[in-house]
């Protein structure tokens, strides 16, 4: 794999990764509060976990707007006036 596929390939995991933690924060905060209301009866662990995953979110939104372009080395979508986004017609 080339150096340019590779960065490619990078840019396509964190893109993933931000999606996935960004559409599914409320099924899967959901989902488990539905599962310890049931099995523990109380709703205290989904605010630990949802607090986590909206770190999670915060941490995995800025590693994908830090990420330098592929093609062109700038960042993609700090600006969105100045940013390469625009150039390839994402």
């Amino acid at each position: 794999m080339t150096d340019q596929e590779q960065k490619w390939a990078e840019y396509r995991k964190r893109k993933n990764q931000a999606l996935f933690v960004i559409l599914g924060y409320i099924p899967i905060c959901f989902t488990f509060d539905l599962l310890t209301v049931k099995f523990f009866r109380t709703d205290k662990p989904v605010r630990i976990f949802a607090l986590f995953w909206g770190l999670m979110w915060v941490v995995t939104g800025y590693r994908f707007i830090v990420l330098p372009c592929p093609s062109c080395g700038r960042t993609v979508l700090v600006h969105p006036f100045r940013s390469c986004a625009r150039d390839l017609r994402m």
